[in-house]
């Protein structure tokens, strides 16, 4: 996290401040333009691409899912014949993961990866399958790395 950024501990306000939150963020009309601007100022190296798939995940189907989970737990209360289901957790999980892959692609030096690109290019034009191939390897290893689940940090 750059050192401009704050964070908010969520777990410092009480539950009717968060649901007080949560209701301002299901009101808005403005929602896909304010996440628009927001997303643009808090990373101006993030691609259009990459800025639209986190607001998918975060505000469009990610914060729909979330609520699906809180509402499923709900009814299972009511009746225990209701299970919690587990598509409204599967579906939660896939965007909170999206949202990790999003965090840790944002932070990948673009300019290391398009180095490497150029460098396999190059090997390609040179037709040198030694340099291509450990151009194409690093390449892979670091994209992996970026897909590695994400370290989990709970305060309880």
């Amino acid at each position: 996290m750059s050192m401009n950024k704050k964070t908010v501990w969520i777990s410092n306000l009480t539950k009717e401040e968060c649901l007080e939150l949560v209701q301002a963020l299901c009101q808005r009309s403005d929602l896909l333009v304010q996440a628009q601007q927001a997303f643009r100022q808090a990373y101006p190296e993030a691609s259009e691409q990459m800025i639209s798939t986190a607001i998918t995940h975060v505000y469009l189907d990610g914060s729909r899912a979330a609520l699906d989970w809180l509402a499923s737990t709900e009814l299972f209360l009511r009746n225990p014949d209701n299970e919690i289901l587990n598509q409204c957790v599967d579906h939660l999980l896939y965007h909170l993961y999206n949202w990790h892959q999003f965090q840790t692609l944002i932070h990948a030096r673009v300019t290391d990866l398009l180095e490497i690109i150029q460098d396999f290019k190059e090997s390609v034009d040179n037709e040198d399958k030694e340099v291509a191939l450990a151009a194409a390897l690093e390449l892979e290893k670091r994209l992996h790395a970026r897909l590695t689940p994400p370290e989990l940090k709970v305060d309880h």
